[in-house]
């Protein structure tokens, strides 16, 4: 399967996530699949206005309902910010308020994705951020997020900037 076929199929899994946890009454699982539904589009690169949009929306669901999934809606934001810097400060906001929930897993997603949003505007520190998020995934026993990570990693070495130690 190819990466715009498994986009694809992530959204519509994403989008059935989002109307099943709106249908039922369950903000916090709404504002979930809505980062999540952000975070996918973001990275597929084709749709930013959509994934912003997305953010917006998880953002908003976040005041309305009062839900206590802040870290959630920031690395959506954060992943579809339009400055890459402003994105990483948000994604690396919310890897510490992950963190302060004790869900490492999350808090190890937001770090990766703080050095992918930072793969073009400061690739040697990407570079050294997705270096540190491979090694931490594979403590955590997320081989694929691992995997992700020194793939970014061998592109920004390719796209010519040097990946400090």
């Amino acid at each position: 399967m190819s990466f715009a076929n498994e986009e694809v199929e992530a959204d519509r899994v994403f989008d059935d996530a989002l109307d099943v946890s709106t249908r039922v009454g369950l903000p916090s699982q709404m504002l979930e699949a809505r980062s999540a539904r952000a975070i996918n589009l973001a990275r597929g690169g084709t749709e930013p206005a959509a994934a912003r949009r997305m953010a917006h929306e998880a953002m908003t669901a976040l005041d309305r309902f009062g839900v206590d999934m802040k870290a959630a809606a920031q690395e959506a934001s954060g992943a579809a910010a339009a400055d890459p810097r402003e994105g990483a400060r948000l994604l690396s906001e919310s890897a510490v308020e992950w963190s302060t929930r004790s869900r490492p897993l999350d808090a190890a997603r937001a770090e990766l994705l703080a050095a992918w949003r930072l793969r073009q505007a400061a690739p040697g520190a990407a570079a050294d951020a997705l270096t540190v998020g491979a090694e931490r995934a594979e403590a955590l026993g997320i081989r694929p997020l691992a995997a992700e990570a020194k793939r970014l990693i061998g592109s920004v070495e390719k796209g010519g900037a040097p990946a400090s130690k």
